[in-house]
């Protein structure tokens, strides 16, 4: 078998003679079939590519959303802690009174107990408390207590000027305490879970 030798424009290898023109059809051949690859692969890698910005956006999204309830849920909470107890509709934390010439130094109030209702009494004189028409006691003073759903009707009656104020709270019902736990515990476990993923590298 001859050995290569270089003569000019013409090469000898292997036996075989090849022209500068023929070593270049195969190169050609290569570079096109890397092309023809290429082609054939972007739109694979295109929609790869896609499907990974998709899914990091949902759970960008998802760690939003799930943030946003862990807020509200303790927003909620507060409100419950701080607001709820004094916000009695028609009475909101307490009520005046004045007993007086004008109304013959009588006063009366219903009130009704949408959760257990806590009632305090406080007048700077004597006065004669009735409750649903029955006799309670001559006072400055009194506790009561009202249970869901319950309505009582107060009367005051005193012989001169009386001024006082009733005080009201209300507990907060063990439901909406659930309710404001489990969106603030659903939110945090979820924001975490978020997180754990999104900072996991991509397979």
């Amino acid at each position: 078998m001859p050995l290569a030798e270089n003569s000019g424009s013409t090469s000898y290898v292997a036996g075989e003679r090849l022209s500068e023109g023929n070593v270049r059809v195969p190169i050609m051949l290569i570079i096109g079939t890397t092309a023809n690859i290429e082609n054939f692969l972007s739109p694979i890698l295109s929609i790869y590519e896609r499907g990974l910005m998709q899914i990091s956006t949902t759970r960008l999204l998802a760690l939003v959303l799930f943030v946003l309830l862990s807020f509200a849920g303790l927003a909620y909470l507060l409100f419950l802690q701080f607001f709820y107890p004094t916000l009695i509709p028609g009475y909101g934390g307490g009520e005046r009174f004045f007993l007086t010439g004008a109304n013959d130094y009588t006063f009366q109030i219903p009130w009704f107990a949408y959760s257990r209702l806590h009632l305090t009494l406080q007048a700077n004189e004597k006065v004669e408390l009735y409750v649903d028409g029955g006799y309670v006691c001559d006072c400055t003073n009194y506790d009561f207590i009202i249970e869901p759903g319950e309505e009582v009707l107060i009367l005051l009656k005193s012989s001169s000027s009386v001024s006082g104020r009733f005080t009201a709270w209300q507990e907060i019902p063990f439901e909406n305490q659930l309710l404001a736990l489990s969106l603030l515990m659903t939110g945090l476990a979820g924001a975490i879970v978020s997180l754990i993923m999104r900072s996991r590298p991509q397979g």
